[in-house]
């Protein structure tokens, strides 16, 4: 789920950033360009949904590889956790064990220095609690070039379930300022440690607050984060300000798009992009922004990952009008 977030909310991902980062190498001499492996680590919620492991490859140079593919290989988690592939357009996946997994490019597979991320795929599931961590191999290689291998940390963690609010439809004006709400609800039956918004903002949306649990990047939003209990069936909001730049063309669409987790899963989430040479941006320094619980409902110290990551995404739509 931090896949598409990264390449909207944060430009500027370079091979140099990439390079200090991850300290990658070239497969021999010869090598035109480096070529890089970044991947998050994994939190699997037990018993829960399957979750998208998909990492992120750039090179420090345009290069078209021949006879490229991307192994996944699960370790340290006996029988627990399963890995599958997902085939995805010219990318053709194989099982070669339970916990290994090969994917291949048909064709030619162009890299460059910006990246790409979300064409070879796995999955891992929990099927119970392997009451230990393991470790995921991701290693590319191509006609060349590599083999290049990123080794990521897979942990168990209780299955919660965050729900988004509903889509919101605005129509706004250039230079205006408005309110839109962050509601979210804990479908699950546990109580959830910690839980932050990321902010996918499209262009000419910034803010005038700057709330001190939020992060900002270029005037955009890009994250909140509560450190508080969020209680089983219950729903939370948040109210934050928006603003559509003076500038903006008229008539437009942009849109916000909130994606929810749990704190666990944040501070992976952040982890992620300091391998990519990223960040958050700066934190605000303003008043908190508060999480209010709309509905009326627990010491908890195991990690938590959402069982159904797919529903955590809420939709804000505007529509840019000429002022009248």
């Amino acid at each position: 789920m931090a896949l598409r977030i990264a390449r909207r909310v944060f430009a500027g991902l370079t091979a140099a950033a990439l390079a200090a980062t991850t300290g990658a190498l070239p497969a021999s001499a010869a090598d035109a360009a480096q070529v890089y492996v970044v991947a998050s680590d994994v939190l699997l919620p037990v018993d829960g949904a399957a979750i998208l492991v998909s990492p992120h490859l750039a090179a420090s140079e345009p290069v078209t590889i021949e006879d490229a593919q991307v192994t996944f290989r699960l370790t340290g988690m006996y029988t627990a956790v399963t890995l599958t592939g997902a085939d995805q357009g010219p990318v053709h996946c194989s099982s070669t064990t339970p916990t290994e997994v090969v994917c291949v490019h048909d064709g030619s597979l162009t890299l460059t220095p910006d990246g790409i991320a979300g064409l070879f795929r796995a999955y891992a599931k929990a099927d119970y609690n392997p009451r230990s961590d393991g470790s995921l191999a991701i290693t590319f290689s191509g006609r060349g070039y590599g083999p290049v291998t990123s080794t990521v940390a897979v942990r168990a963690a209780d299955a919660v379930d965050l729900t988004a609010g509903p889509p919101v439809q605005r129509t706004q004006s250039p230079g205006d300022r408005f309110g839109i709400p962050l509601r979210v609800k804990n479908t699950g039956t546990d109580g959830i440690n910690g839980i932050a918004v990321i902010l996918n903002s499209g262009p000419d949306i910034t803010t005038r607050d700057r709330p001190s649990n939020c992060w900002f990047k270029e005037g955009r939003p890009t994250a909140c984060f509560w450190d508080k209990r969020i209680v089983w069936d219950s729903t939370y909001q948040a109210g934050m300000g928006l603003y559509i730049s003076k500038d903006a063309q008229a008539p437009a669409r942009t849109s916000l798009q909130p994606q929810w987790m749990t704190g666990d899963e944040f501070a992976d989430y952040q982890n992620y992009l300091a391998r990519l040479g990223l960040d958050l941006g700066l934190p605000g320094t303003d008043y908190s922004m508060k999480l209010q619980r709309l509905t009326p409902p627990t010491g908890q110290t195991k990690l938590q990952a959402d069982q159904n990551p797919a529903d955590n995404w809420s939709y804000v739509d505007i529509t840019i009008e000429p002022s009248a």
